[in-house]
């Protein structure tokens, strides 16, 4: 599974979504480059229990990966836990 989808899915699961979700109204672009420590907390900071104010189902977030060597992979990416130290 892709991180984007991997992060589309935990999100639609904390929301409580099952199939269709409306659209975002807001959609926060990550572009990552060789920093999988800061992109794991990154990604924590914009998870939906760490937000105030805001619903899950109303952002999404979108990782890019900017030709990282290794790839970014989503297991660096903890976003109901928290982040590596």
């Amino acid at each position: 599974m892709r991180l984007t989808e991997r992060l589309m899915s935990g999100l639609r699961k904390h929301a409580g979504l099952g199939r269709k979700s409306p659209k975002p109204k807001l959609s926060v672009v990550v572009v990552v480059h060789n920093i999988p420590r800061e992109a794991s907390r990154t990604l924590y900071s914009l998870s939906p229990h760490y937000q105030r104010h805001i619903a899950a189902q109303d952002y999404e977030v979108i990782v890019v990966d900017n030709g990282s060597t290794p790839p970014f992979d989503a297991r660096y990416s903890r976003i109901s836990a928290t982040p590596s130290a």
